[in-house]
């Protein structure tokens, strides 16, 4: 290896997004490249302070998982409250862009100059704060890419291929429909951009056009069939996960309730950032408490007594824990019945898990509409969830007959084949030669 690069990897504070940026970083260290961190303070305490080099606070100091009740208003229902947290989460993300770029900005000329900058797509006041300084930058998707590929929906729709020339012109109008309704949210990245001297209505557009090296935690198999003007900076280099992570394991009476038995396994979790959703965990712990199955959950910010009290009262075994290593449970669950957060279903994708997402906000229809279309999960929009639509959707994962778990396994192979973290750190050190 030539010269040791400093590389800035810079994210919204929550775990999803550093979990992904993070796998790459901790290569790069491992090759003896220098590593500096920005996001915002209150986050830092919950980074390991041996995985980066230098720290810089940029934007408000919050994070995206913690965000409680009182930031937002008071929700009338399951739907609202899943609508009045993916505000106030948009609202730190849109509003705050000018923060987050002000801070970045600083940051950087104060420093020495970075050989690359390293995004998480959601930091939207990132790319034109380096646009405007002239540094080279970088992107790292989680599942989902907010491209436009003719024929298909909308970024963040569950909607499915456009067969006719009518559906696709239906889908342009939704397209614009959407943008126009983000307006107001998407106006202050529209005035970093122009300061940048880029004029760009769409802010996701910019990492289309601008021609920066992007990296997707997924496989061109999970992806929507690419259109052939597909952008070729952008690279499928499967599931980035972390060395680092899971390092706890299984806890005496967790690891005999994983154990191999005639009832399948189900692991259920809805994140971090949404499981406060206690709503629409209870109806879907009701719904399999009679199945011939064993339900492990991760409770999140529920409290696990609650969980384990107001949820069960079926024969289905069940125990609950606030988090579980995914590293160590993924690999021996039938099914996983998730959120569809990009690191859960980054996991699920690398072990061949098939899938049932339950979509509670951000991009997560856009992922599980993908695991869908490559035929290894389903997806359940909130609105819809009933008791005799969850049994059914998790018989037919189960089912042989169906090919789920075949599939998952397939594509499973892909995954670990792609490359991951490494093949990602490569790329961005290519970035950074002569």
């Amino acid at each position: 290896m030539g010269r040791p690069f400093k590389f800035v990897f810079a994210f919204q504070p929550g775990p999803g997004h550093w979990s992904r940026l993070g796998a790459i970083a901790a290569r790069l260290r491992e090759r003896g490249h220098h590593v500096v961190i920005a996001t915002s303070e209150a986050f830092r305490r919950r980074l390991d302070s041996s995985s980066y080099d230098d720290f810089w606070a940029i934007g408000p100091s919050w994070e995206e998982d913690r965000l409680e009740a009182g930031d937002f208003p008071p929700p009338r229902g399951m739907v609202e409250e899943l609508k009045s947290r993916s505000g106030a989460i948009a609202s730190f993300f849109f509003g705050a862009a000018a923060q987050v770029a002000a801070d970045l900005t600083r940051a950087l000329q104060q420093g020495s100059r970075p050989d690359l900058i390293v995004f998480d797509y959601t930091l939207l006041g990132g790319p034109p704060a380096a646009e405007a300084l002239g540094l080279p930058w970088a992107t790292v998707f989680g599942l989902t890419v907010p491209f436009s590929n003719p024929g298909w929906p909308p970024f963040g729709s569950h909607l499915g291929l456009a067969r006719s020339p009518a559906i696709r012109r239906e889908y342009e109008l939704i397209e614009r429909s959407i943008i126009r309704e983000n307006r107001q949210l998407y106006r202050p990245l529209g005035d970093l951009w122009r300061a940048a001297g880029r004029r760009l209505q769409d802010p996701w557009r910019a990492y289309a056009r601008l021609g920066r090296l992007g990296i997707v935690g997924s496989i061109p198999a999970c992806e929507f069939p690419l259109p052939q003007k597909f952008p070729p900076q952008i690279h499928y280099v499967g599931p980035l996960l972390g060395r680092e992570h899971d390092s706890t394991g299984l806890d005496e009476e967790a690891a005999a309730f994983v154990r191999p038995s005639a009832d399948p396994l189900i692991h259920l979790t809805l994140g971090m950032t949404f499981s406060r959703a206690g709503a629409i965990l209870q109806r879907l712990i009701r719904a399999l408490g009679d199945e011939p199955l064993r339900l492990l959950i991760s409770s999140g910010h529920l409290d696990p007594r609650w969980v384990q009290d107001g949820c069960g009262g079926g024969a289905a075994p069940l125990l609950v824990r606030p988090t579980v290593p995914h590293l160590q449970v993924i690999p021996r669950v039938a099914a996983l019945i998730c959120h569809g957060g990009s690191g859960t279903l980054m996991k699920a994708l690398y072990f061949g898990a098939p899938v049932l997402v339950i979509p509670l906000g951000a991009e997560q229809r856009s992922n599980g509409a993908r695991l869908v279309h490559a035929g290894i999960g389903k997806m359940i929009l909130p609105a819809r969830l009933s008791p005799p639509g969850i049994r059914n959707a998790v018989r037919g994962l189960l089912d042989p007959a169906r090919g789920y778990l075949k599939r998952a396994r397939e594509m499973g192979e892909l995954a670990r084949r792609a490359g991951g973290a490494q093949f990602a750190a490569t790329l961005l050190e290519k970035v950074c030669e002569p």
